[in-house]
């Protein structure tokens, strides 16, 4: 995941949180709001990332590319088809992130 996807990802109003259209103003709430939705982020990053290892491209996208999307992207869809729990998301996550960390200088 690049940091243009991150991004893309916290404003996009298709494909993303759409935070610019939050009317927050106090920031004790949009402290919480941020919480909740790194919580949810990891979720569907875990969701996507599964998804990525057991299903065709095709089950997410029109194309037959599993590069064509962002995991957000393919968590969000797959949300639904996948029926993960929680700790099944988030340890697909926690095992991409430990497969990476070893290419980190």
């Amino acid at each position: 995941m690049t940091i243009e996807e991150l991004c893309r990802d916290a404003k996009n109003r298709r494909s993303g949180w759409a935070l610019r259209n939050t009317q927050i103003t106090r920031p004790e709430r949009f402290d919480r709001l941020l919480l909740i939705l790194t919580l949810a982020y990891w979720l569907l990053l875990g969701i996507g990332l599964t998804a990525l290892s057991c299903c065709a491209a095709g089950m997410w996208c029109s194309n037959n590319d599993p590069k064509a999307c962002g995991v957000f992207f393919i968590g969000r869809k797959m949300l639904r088809r996948l029926q993960l729990t929680a700790v099944q998301a988030l340890a697909a996550l926690l095992k991409a992130f430990l497969t990476e960390a070893g290419k980190w200088g």
